[in-house]
């Protein structure tokens, strides 16, 4: 490295002879299509900013979208008329009921419904007993939507 004042520095890299040959990168696959739908979607997330997000990227994906803080409130929206395409609620929530807890509330009361559970924390998945279905925090679109897509399509089948 030779470095000059008002003239900048200059680097030199020594990088061991090869006959290996360089493989062009990869092209990116083609994306696969974001499927929503317009079902209407109750969300339970205690955060108010990962409540945010999944609400915009689910009116984003067409879903109607109700909101829940908390189980408590999912449960007396899940005891009323209304209908729901399905549930997506965090497993880890204050109030003294969790995801998994509201979950199984919601298969009593509405067995038919198709639920997703998420969790941004490390075992979250294995809290479920494979009973129910799950999504990793952070997620991203597509994986959400495709996620949601199937469990919806799934029930579907099955009603």
């Amino acid at each position: 490295m030779q470095s000059k004042v008002g003239e900048g520095t200059t680097f030199q890299l020594y990088l061991p002879l090869t006959d290996r040959v360089v493989q062009a990168a990869p092209t990116p696959t083609a994306i696969k299509a974001v499927v929503g739908g317009s079902e209407e979607v109750l969300v339970v997330e205690d955060d108010e900013q990962v409540r945010t997000l999944t609400v915009d990227m689910l009116t984003g994906l067409g879903y109607g979208v109700v909101v829940a803080p908390n189980a408590k409130a999912a449960l007396t929206l899940l005891k009323s008329k209304r209908q729901f395409g399905a549930l997506m609620t965090d497993v880890v929530m204050p109030g003294g009921m969790s995801g998994i807890q509201l979950a199984k509330a919601a298969r009593k009361l509405r067995p038919e419904m198709p639920i997703l559970l998420t969790s941004g924390y490390a075992g979250g998945q294995g809290a479920a007993d494979d009973e129910f279905a799950f999504l990793s925090k952070p997620y991203e679109l597509g994986v959400l939507a495709a996620r949601l897509r199937d469990l919806i399509g799934e029930a579907a089948a099955v009603s």
